[in-house]
């Protein structure tokens, strides 16, 4: 499920297994700001791991109904994430002629 969004890091994603939450930080270091996702283990509240992100903000979060992925918007672009370990499969990104994909290793 998702609660939230906007880009202002009020986005929160939960696991469909109740066993990991996914949420955005935004944080202000040397001037700039630096966006990431945290995962956190919904019974300990420690955080699993981090994900670092090339732009600011995240409008919304949402894992898929079997848990394997992660996919997070930014603008026009949604990226899709392993959830296991948060790296980076694909990316839709919307423009005047439709939708493009890319995939991590172009």
């Amino acid at each position: 499920g998702v609660l939230g969004g906007g880009a202002d890091g009020s986005a929160i994603a939960c696991s469909h297994d109740s066993k990991t939450v996914a949420m955005p930080d935004l944080e202000l270091n040397n001037q700039r700001v630096v966006a990431a996702i945290t995962f956190l283990d919904t019974a300990t509240g420690k955080q699993l791991r981090r994900v670092d992100l090339p732009s600011n903000g995240v409008n919304s979060l949402a894992f898929s109904p079997d848990g394997k992925w992660l996919a997070h918007n930014v603008n026009n672009k949604i990226f899709l994430r392993e959830a296991d370990t948060g790296k980076e499969v694909r990316q839709f990104v919307a423009n005047a002629g439709g939708w493009q994909t890319r995939n991590d290793t172009e």
